[in-house]
């Protein structure tokens, strides 16, 4: 039972901080004290089913959302530092994404063919990088190890799902600056775009991404400015 309270509790703080609310400012607009809502984020009490109403409410998510199994973990998260995303607006992103990738991650459980389709990724560049146009001879290994040839690619994001590498596109609702990023869940690579750019800055900013999942497995050297050997990549 605690795991269960543990795992309610940890969504009610993800659903608060994406949501940009203090434990005082949640707890006026529920009607309890911020020691309560304290206490149900940390598994101390769990919320009735009344509370549970008022707090998807409050936090604009469906109750089921907080009845789910235990969350996944966005790790090695990266993301362009001139986007300059604040920290509330970062945490927006990540509770968008987590809940997208729970709904994916629990639909391939059920059907397994699906799952069967993605592969892990493959990657056999050794390039040891120690200027920026060594960053287009590995893109040109990767597409040789991924069997892309050297011709213009029509759906980047097919190939890159392909090899096991998970897109997921946000609408957030946050300042035109904001990209993408990359990170991890679990052992799954994850490639996170914004909805609200199209066209060339749309491909780049997916292939910049990707850039950062290869490289991340490179030899590069530290003189080297990660976000400029991204964009050449």
């Amino acid at each position: 039972m605690h795991g269960e309270m543990s795992s309610i509790g940890d969504r009610i703080k993800r659903a608060r901080k994406a949501s940009g609310l203090s434990l005082r400012e949640l707890g006026e607009q529920i009607g309890i004290s911020h020691t309560a809502v304290s206490k149900y984020e940390n598994g101390l009490i769990t919320p009735s089913s009344t509370m549970l109403i008022k707090l998807a409410r409050a936090l604009g998510v469906r109750v089921e959302y907080f009845l789910r199994p235990a969350a996944y973990e966005l790790s090695n998260i990266e993301y362009r530092k001139m986007q300059g995303l604040s920290k509330s607006e970062l945490g927006a992103i990540e509770f968008d994404v987590m809940k997208q990738i729970e709904r994916l991650f629990e639909l391939e459980s059920l059907l397994p063919s699906l799952q069967s389709k993605f592969q892990k990724m493959k990657l056999n560049s050794s390039v040891n990088a120690t200027s920026y146009d060594d960053m287009e001879m590995i893109a040109d290994e990767v597409r040789s190890d991924w069997g892309l040839g050297l011709g213009s690619i029509s759906n980047l994001v097919e190939v890159i799902i392909e090899q096991g590498i998970r897109v997921i596109f946000t609408t957030v609702p946050i300042p035109a600056r904001f990209d993408g990023l990359s990170a991890m869940v679990g052992e799954t690579h994850l490639i996170v775009v914004s909805k609200n750019i199209t066209g060339d800055r749309h491909r780049f900013a997916i292939a910049h991404e990707l850039g950062h999942i290869v490289l991340a497995g490179q030899s590069i050297s530290p003189d080297l400015d990660m976000e400029r050997a991204c964009n050449r990549f």
